[in-house]
């Protein structure tokens, strides 16, 4: 549970469904969805929506109030990337899509 490189129903039930019970989580998936459909054919573009993905839906956080929390499911599902993530030894940035579609991420460690 600290590191896991294939995500299995733990991390499907537990960090997935309960985000789908979340109206604009959902219209956002369905938006990233009709992307992936519109530009089915273009790798580079499935590219850029990957990452768009990797960096909210799977790896995400978000300030409420001025507190960090979670929302990714990739977080979420691994007690392992819940301590990294909020600790000093992350590197943190604030979404820009500009940034996000440029950068690159290394998926075997934290």
């Amino acid at each position: 549970m600290g590191y896991l490189e294939e995500p299995g129903m733990f991390h499907d039930v537990f960090a997935h469904v309960p985000l789908l019970t979340n109206t604009f989580f959902v219209e956002y998936l369905l938006g990233l969805s009709h992307l992936g459909l519109t530009y089915l054919n273009d790798a580079a573009a499935i590219e850029v929506i990957s990452r768009i993905y990797w960096f909210t839906v799977e790896f995400g956080l978000i300030k409420e109030r001025g507190q960090l929390k979670i929302y990714g499911a990739g977080i979420l599902s691994s007690l392992g990337e819940t301590v990294h993530c909020l600790s000093q030894e992350t590197t943190r940035f604030h979404f820009f899509l500009e940034r996000i579609i440029y950068l690159n991420c290394r998926k075997d460690v934290f």
